[in-house]
């Protein structure tokens, strides 16, 4: 499972998914979502991404870093939606 940690300032990911097919979607928004801020928009973001952990402060990013933001979190949902076994706000 997924745990979610979001915040104004913060998000963190903790865990796997048991669907391989749910952990490839997460990997690939996560790793999307870090390569968009600083190829795109040439802005450093403070992350850390390890297996099975994801942490990004959005403190002090651009209005466009975080529309990049906003699209991962309504990417996010939507998977969730889909498999709701898979992910647990907290």
């Amino acid at each position: 499972m997924v745990k979610v940690k979001k915040s104004k300032k913060t998000i963190e990911l903790i865990g796997h998914a048991e669907n391989k097919v749910v952990c490839a979607m997460v990997t690939t928004l996560t790793v999307s979502l870090i390569n968009s801020i600083e190829s795109y928009l040439h802005e450093d973001i403070d992350y850390s991404i390890k297996t099975g952990y994801f942490y990004a402060s959005i403190d002090g990013l651009s209005e466009n870093a975080r529309m990049f933001y906003e699209a991962f979190i309504k990417n996010l949902l939507i998977i969730s939606e889909d498999y709701p076994n898979s992910f647990k706000y907290i």
